[in-house]
């Protein structure tokens, strides 16, 4: 009886890790997300991670720095980190499933410390969103 209490209450703490986002899963597609961005011309370091907040919305958030020395650079190797971020994310575990997860709280900072996020990148976004945590990565399909 003690054994078969032990293994359910096992089974129920798997089950809530997996969901609360610290399984396995969430490792995976934080190195997915962060390998895409890395591979993005001009990007010298990532720092992105995944999860879920109250009510289980889903997140990837953190920052990109990168060498870019101008404004307009560096908001041309944003854009590209965030279609390349979206590609791996529909890849590791398809569209449907990645396509609501909040990105507005990704920031890019140039080598100067300038720092950008979504609404230097997408302008029209904030009239259209409102709030940074209401940008997904469907905003930024390619």
């Amino acid at each position: 009886m003690v054994a078969r209490r032990g293994l359910l209450g096992g089974a129920a703490t798997a089950a809530a890790l997996l969901l609360s986002g610290c399984g396995l899963g969430k490792v995976s597609l934080e190195k997915a997300l962060n390998r895409a961005a890395e591979d993005v011309d001009g990007v010298t370091s990532t720092g992105l991670e995944v999860g879920f907040e109250a009510e289980f919305r889903r997140y990837v958030r953190g920052s990109v720095e990168t060498s870019a020395a101008s404004a307009e650079e560096a908001l041309e190797t944003f854009g590209a980190v965030m279609a390349a971020i979206v590609a791996a994310a529909y890849e590791h575990s398809g569209r449907e499933e990645q396509r609501d997860r909040q990105a507005g709280e990704i920031t890019l900072l140039d080598a100067s410390g300038a720092e950008y996020d979504m609404w230097d990148l997408r302008p029209e976004l904030e009239a259209e969103r409102g709030r940074l945590d209401g940008v997904l990565l469907s905003d930024f399909e390619g």
